[in-house]
């Protein structure tokens, strides 16, 4: 199911007859954020402790549609289309599923030390 790796964080997913690239960060992040009604990247994990078939549908629709924009594709989907799939074959998911956790789990820790760019990780004189 899951074919190989496009980008950083980009896996590409055959589902619905269509490779499609499947991304968990930001906006996938943020996308799952509301649907789940948490205010902070921290209250993320507790909401997920009981993962129903819903916020599955969430964390994949959230996750091919980042993918989609990252990649520069026409969304040629909807959130309802995401039911069908599992419908079709349930396997498909899994990969994406274990991704998002990655991603998430990364979102949360932050970076790992010597990785910050930018004037923030600027000494200062």
């Amino acid at each position: 199911y899951c074919s190989s790796i496009m980008a950083v964080g980009v896996i590409n997913i055959e589902v619905g007859g269509v490779k499609r690239p499947f991304r968990f960060k930001y906006l996938a992040i943020k996308g799952l954020a509301a649907d789940l009604n948490a205010d902070s990247l921290e209250e993320i994990p507790a909401k997920l402790q009981n993962v129903s078939l819903e916020m599955i549908e969430s964390i994949l629709y959230h996750g091919f549609r980042a993918g989609a924009e990252y990649q520069k594709m026409p969304l040629d989907f909807k959130r309802e289309d995401i039911e069908a799939w599992l419908d079709e074959d349930m396997q498909f998911f899994k990969p994406a599923i274990e991704e998002a956790k990655v991603q998430l789990l990364a979102a949360i820790q932050g970076p790992k030390s010597g990785t910050v760019k930018g004037s923030a990780a600027a000494k200062k004189p």
